[in-house]
């Protein structure tokens, strides 16, 4: 797991604006719609609001968040927001957090900030505004389920004041609140009923959302107190479907809990896998078992199943530990690869950064024309039978081709093209497009090049960013590799972005 403290709190840096004067702050504030404003003390009222931890001053940052949605750098400025919102401290503050999150009429967006503030932040939050109707028969998922884990993590730490809540059994209220859908509010509790364990050993295996399947599988496998043997079933199931998000669970799962008698599980999901010609995970799953025993047999299901037959029984008997040596040398890697990472997928997205970064130099041209070139070198590389698309990140996501498609002459060219003609010169929403990508392309692999910066859309701060896109790691499972491209490239970010899926960073010197 990645500290993502070093990286998301962008509020502990001093703030330079008279912090005392929340009247000039907000003054300030009112004027920061365009470039002028932005520039002119609009940033950093709102740096020098998020250090202020008063009732007035959480109202202010959100009375004005969603204001800010589609101004000049309004992000920056959010994000800001934001982090005073984590920082919240008193019962007044997490009240208007309630308040916000609870409300309709405000920005989905603004809701679900407010309701991951709740769950983060160090303040007490009263049960009866946390518990408001309109959260409890929430009919946004996305929403609901973030509203599980906040109350989850802020029950846990007894940080929810159930005194003047007028219910019978206040703490049931919550634990029946946390057991609904499929039960992913009870993974922080630090103790679970023997009722609570089977439910969530059941809905890891049978949940209707196999996004939530792989999310319980994960938190299963984070606990100390789900035995292997308990978890074998729930891997088994994850290995049996197409979703990348569970196999990929299941891989983590074994490899942090290290359950070596599920070695003939994933024989079997590697020979599935090869006879489906897949591709990531036939490497995953060779790397995987390669772990878990210590033999470098290649990716060959053949090999490992004979390998099995003939010392699997005697391997289990002796602790199912990784033994020292060799009996085979792996296969050689892909000579399918970009700027040098290897690209192990049939379903990739190369998402290119539409700003105006991609036309600092780089070797003789541009970066957007590296990126042009190593793309092409890629294309005629990879199988016909692969699945791709080419993506520009700018304020909306443009896409070459709309969709994965095969890896033809034709939408090679077509795909090459979008990045021809596009002139490089927009902000661009990285967090919006990385989440679009992950839920709704069907891509098991994305390759980000770019220099990891944010200007518009959802989040601008680096930790921030990481803090959402592991969320939708813990549920998709997309690897993510990055190419840090651009004289202003945020390596500390990319990396760690690219290490939260087991992808790889390179930072090319052109």
């Amino acid at each position: 797991m990645i500290a993502l403290a070093l990286l998301c709190l962008p509020y502990a840096t001093p703030a330079t604006f008279p912090i005392q004067d929340l009247g000039a702050i907000e003054k300030t504030l009112k004027r920061t719609a365009d470039k002028a404003g932005f520039d002119n003390g609009g940033y950093d009222a709102a740096k020098a609001l998020a250090n202020i931890q008063t009732e007035k001053a959480m109202e202010i940052r959100l009375e004005y968040y969603d204001k800010r949605l589609d101004t000049y750098r309004g992000v920056y400025l959010r994000d800001w927001f934001y982090s005073g919102m984590l920082k919240a401290q008193s019962v007044e503050e997490t009240e208007l957090l309630a308040k916000f999150a609870a409300n309709k009429k405000a920005s989905p967006l603004l809701r679900l900030l407010c309701i991951q503030a709740l769950g983060r932040c160090p303040g007490p939050v009263k049960a009866k505004p946390l518990m408001h109707k309109n959260l409890l028969k929430c009919k946004d998922k996305d929403l609901f389920l973030a509203f599980q884990r906040a109350v989850g993590n802020a029950y846990t730490e007894g940080r929810i004041v159930l005194s003047g809540w007028r219910k019978k059994n206040p703490d049931s209220e919550v634990l029946d609140l946390l057991r609904s859908g499929a039960g992913i509010g009870l993974l922080s509790l630090r103790e679970l009923t023997t009722e609570d364990r089977k439910l969530l050993l059941t809905k890891g295996k049978e949940a209707t959302s196999k996004n939530d399947r792989a999310e319980i599988l994960r938190g299963l496998a984070a606990r100390g107190d789900f035995n292997p043997e308990e978890l074998l079933p729930v891997i088994e199931a994850a290995l049996r479907t197409e979703h990348t998000g569970l196999r990929a669970a299941a891989i983590e799962a074994c490899l942090k809990k290290e359950i070596g008698f599920s070695v003939p599980h994933f024989i079997e999901a590697l020979a599935r896998e090869v006879a489906s010609e897949g591709n990531r995970f036939v490497v995953d799953y060779g790397n995987t078992l390669m772990q878990l025993t210590g033999l470098k047999l290649g990716r060959n299901p053949e090999v490992w199943e004979r390998w099995w037959e003939n010392q699997g029984e005697e391997w289990l008997e002796n602790g199912a530990k990784p033994t020292r040596g060799s009996m085979a040398r792996p296969e050689e890697e892909t000579k399918a690869t970009l700027f040098g990472i290897p690209i192990h997928s049939n379903r990739v997205v190369f998402a290119v950064d539409g700003s105006g970064s991609m036309n600092d130099p780089f070797g003789a041209g541009t970066a957007a024309e590296g990126a042009r070139n190593e793309l092409e070198k890629l294309l005629n590389l990879l199988p016909e039978n692969s699945l791709f698309d080419v993506i520009v990140i700018e304020r909306e996501m443009i896409s070459g081709l709309g969709k994965l498609s095969e890896n033809s002459r034709k939408n090679k060219e077509k795909a090459l093209e979008l990045i021809d003609r596009c002139e490089f010169s927009q902000a661009s929403a990285l967090f919006d497009a990385m989440e679009s990508l992950q839920t709704g392309w069907n891509a098991d692999t994305i390759v980000l090049i770019g220099d990891g910066g944010s200007s518009w859309g959802k989040h601008q701060y680096p930790g921030h960013l990481l803090e959402g896109l592991q969320l939708l790691q813990t549920r998709y499972g997309t690897r993510i590799h990055c190419v840090a491209i651009g004289k202003a490239a945020k390596v500390r970010f990319l990396s760690s972005l690219s290490e939260l899926s087991g992808g790889t960073m390179v930072e090319p010197k052109g």
